[in-house]
């Protein structure tokens, strides 16, 4: 198992050398009063899913992919997926009655502010409709970026979903 470079608990969450974007999704969690724990990690252990779980030591399906899509009508949305699931775009277009596609990283930014890979499911700087995997409901732990590409954080699925009010759909 790979260990992570540094875990920081309640106490040390606060500490100013953070970076901002960790900082904001931490404030996000603590306004909804979201349980949750920060792991940070060199940014190649968690550069995919698949890395991030080994880096974890967690089961693939425990890693919450946040995807950013954007309708043809430019309403931002982002689908919180298992990490062992894939998007379908016809089906979401299906599912939301118009056509979707993935944000470019420049949107990606733009909407949520955040980078791509660091994108956390909640703590963006805009409205965001969400949608959940039902499949993360499965769990009692799942792991989400926390604003950067090497931060990490353990939450629970059902107070993520409350918390963003966030329609449950099927991925897969």
């Amino acid at each position: 198992m790979i260990h992570p470079i540094r875990i920081r608990g309640e106490k040390m969450e606060t500490r100013n050398d953070l970076p901002p974007e960790i900082q904001a999704v931490i404030s996000a969690f603590k306004k909804h009063d979201i349980s949750h724990r920060l792991l940070l990690f060199q940014p190649e252990q968690t550069k995919t899913s698949p890395k991030a779980a080994k880096a974890i030591g967690c089961q693939l399906s425990q890693i919450c992919k946040s995807i950013a899509l954007i309708t043809e009508d430019q309403e931002p949305l982002i689908v919180m997926t298992a990490g062992d699931n894939r998007i379908n775009l016809e089906r979401m277009s299906k599912y939301l009655g118009k056509k979707v596609r993935l944000m470019k990283p420049r949107e990606v930014k733009q909407y949520t502010g955040f980078e791509v890979g660091g994108v956390p499911p909640l703590g963006h700087q805009t409205k965001i409709s969400m949608y959940m995997d039902e499949d993360l409901l499965k769990h009692e732990k799942i792991y989400a970026a926390g604003g950067t590409a090497n931060s990490i954080i353990e939450t629970n699925p059902h107070e993520i979903q409350k918390a963003t009010k966030a329609v449950i759909i099927a991925v897969k």
